[in-house]
């Protein structure tokens, strides 16, 4: 049974089919097919599904824990007596337990990182479909593709030294990307 995706999920599900499309459209040789599908379009779609799950995860952790630090203030200013002070405590409590694990987490700083990515890794693609720059010397798509594995495979070894950087505080803080 098919499973029916959101307008959001089902647009960027769009972006991945039409991306295949235009790829498989071009006939091109083998060699430059294989780094497409073997490579280049599997890791845009693992960036893509981690970019959806850490910004679900980020939400889940999140909205919560905003929607319940304004009960507690609420709280405290009803003048509810013993049950009124257990209550926001016990709120308080899951608010800083819900923060606590976001922070250790970095789930928005994940999902932001993974979502920046996909977005790179798309536009170099669909750079590279059109022959658009910084392709647009090149007289069709196999003499571009050694241009365009430079220009992904900088991507990708920035990514994982970025991610690294963002779950190890005590690793560099950026990477050096070439232009």
């Amino acid at each position: 049974m098919p499973v029916s995706l959101g307008p959001k999920a089902a647009k960027r599900e769009g972006d991945e089919r039409a991306l295949k499309i235009a790829i498989d459209k071009l006939g091109l040789p083998s060699d430059v097919a294989e780094y497409l599908d073997g490579r280049y379009l599997p890791y845009t779609r693992f960036c893509e599904a981690q970019a959806t799950k850490w910004r679900i995860g980020y939400y889940w952790l999140r909205i919560p824990a905003i929607t319940l630090a304004a009960f507690v203030p609420a709280l405290v200013a009803a003048n509810l007596g013993l049950a009124g002070r257990l209550i926001a405590t016990g709120l308080g409590v899951v608010v800083a337990a819900l923060s606590a694990v976001e922070h250790f987490l970095n789930a928005g700083g994940r999902w932001r990182h993974y979502r920046g990515t996909v977005e790179r890794l798309k536009s170099e693609g669909w750079a590279y479909l059109a022959l658009a720059s910084p392709y647009t010397g090149a007289s069709d798509h196999p003499s571009a593709l050694r241009s365009f594995v430079d220009q992904i495979e900088r991507m990708i070894r920035a990514d994982v030294g970025d991610y690294v950087a963002l779950v190890d505080t005590k690793a560099p803080t950026s990477v050096t990307r070439d232009a």
